[in-house]
């Protein structure tokens, strides 16, 4: 199984991530971050998160803004990624569940069995994603 990293150290990966696409992507994307301080030195599997900001930067159009907000409430971490999509979504695309979505489902399966929810939801304008991981005394 794989080492888990501190989750400063998946942030500073996820911020990175996010500078790297902000430079390919056009100056009207409306990027809005929300890091909670608290997230610091807990521990969770490397790039879960990873899939998520993949499909929001590959899939967001019409207002073109992501918001993401990660925070600590008690012992879980909450992942909130919401894109703006486009006006008109091709039928093929339009789909909440393709194979990076089913593939991080069985991740998910494997590394917090019983101990995550997922929430996946799509209305005519906005793509979220809710992602919640409960922590165990380990993690912390």
């Amino acid at each position: 199984m794989e080492e888990k990293v501190t989750v400063s150290e998946e942030i500073n990966f996820i911020k990175t991530y996010i500078q790297f696409q902000q430079l390919r992507m056009t100056k009207r994307l409306a990027m809005n971050t929300h890091f909670d301080n608290a997230l610091d030195k807990q521990k969770i599997y490397p790039l879960i998160y990873q899939p998520f900001l993949e499909n929001a930067f590959k899939y967001v159009g019409g207002e073109y803004c992501i918001n993401l907000e990660m925070k600590l409430i008690d012992e879980q971490i909450l992942f909130r990624l919401e894109n703006s999509l486009p006006e008109q979504i091709p039928e093929a695309k339009k789909s909440a569940s393709g194979i990076g979505i089913e593939n991080i489902k069985r991740r998910l399966a494997l590394l917090y069995p019983d101990r995550h929810q997922l929430n996946i939801r799509q209305d005519e304008k906005t793509f979220i994603v809710e992602l919640i991981i409960n922590l165990d005394f380990g993690d912390l």
